[in-house]
């Protein structure tokens, strides 16, 4: 993942000469704004709020000046700095499970029984449609969890190019907005390579479960017969695809709920279902 983040954050930061005049212009503005002030209500009204004003403005200059400049004392810049945590809790989930599951994919597919064709029956296109079902089903569960993690270093990626612009904002109290929404959505979009390692994790258990169980195990010499995918296994295919491809897409409303609390992802689920009874 730490090389991921080096090739998505690390084209250089165009905006970094672009945030340091807006800070400037910022400054003085603030500047001339409390000046007006001393000049009508004198200078006692206006410390508290130049106090922190000046607080501000030297946590602006900072972070601006280690955006992309180790911070001291750490090996991360600013930008990377919640990336890198996220990178740290995600890479305490096991990746194990998921390389099992993907070897199971791999094995299913290749030993799988290829559709026959023969003079006398011809071609048996309820076989063909079964094999192909079944092989595309197990590449998708395979590949669609990779989703999730791709969305996270893009998006980081497109953050971290922009995000210089905001932050001189954060000494304006009423546009401090801009600022704080940036580092919400990097907190959010990071934690969801967090998320996405546990769907896979989780989701990996469930492949290897339903191979397992659902198609019955390999004999040596021997290769699956897609006679062994009957209705309700195919069924349980169909569900688990649907149920994880769900997942993946429900991923970043999901992360929303555990960072401002709520249940909103799986409520627009059952919203949906819901009016599509009532359409039905």
């Amino acid at each position: 993942m730490e090389v991921l983040d080096e090739m998505t954050q690390n084209f250089g930061d165009p905006f970094i000469a672009v945030a340091n005049v807006e800070m400037f212009w910022i400054a003085v503005c603030m500047l001339m704004g409390f000046s007006f002030v001393w000049a009508i209500r004198g200078g006692n009204s206006i410390i508290t709020g130049f106090m922190h004003f000046l607080l501000l403005f030297l946590v602006t200059q900072t972070l601006i000046h280690y955006y992309s400049t180790p911070l001291p004392g750490m090996h991360s810049s600013f930008k990377l700095l919640i990336p890198n945590l996220a990178t740290e809790l995600a890479n305490t989930i096991s990746i194990s499970r998921y390389d099992m599951a993907v070897q199971r994919i791999i094995y299913v597919a290749d030993n799988l029984e290829k559709p026959t064709f023969s003079l006398t029956s011809g071609l048996d296109i309820s076989a063909i449609v079964l094999y192909l079902f079944v092989t595309v089903d197990m590449w998708l569960l395979g590949g669609f969890l990779m989703l999730p993690l791709l969305l996270s270093f893009v998006a980081l990626g497109i953050i971290s190019v922009i995000w210089p612009v905001f932050i001189p904002w954060l000494m304006v109290p009423r546009l401090s907005y801009l600022f704080w929404n940036s580092l919400n959505s990097v907190i959010k979009y990071s934690f969801l390579r967090v998320a996405a390692q546990a769907l896979t994790f989780v989701w990996a258990g469930i492949i290897v479960s339903c191979i397992d169980h659902l198609v019955f195990p390999d004999m040596p010499g021997h290769t699956y017969s897609t006679a062994q995918f009957t209705g309700k296994v195919m069924m349980a295919l169909f569900g688990l695809n649907a149920a994880c491809i769900y997942c993946i897409f429900a991923l970043p409303g999901i992360v929303t709920d555990m960072i401002s609390g709520g249940a909103s992802a799986g409520g627009k689920f059952l919203t949906a279902v819901a009016s599509f009874v009532r359409k039905g």
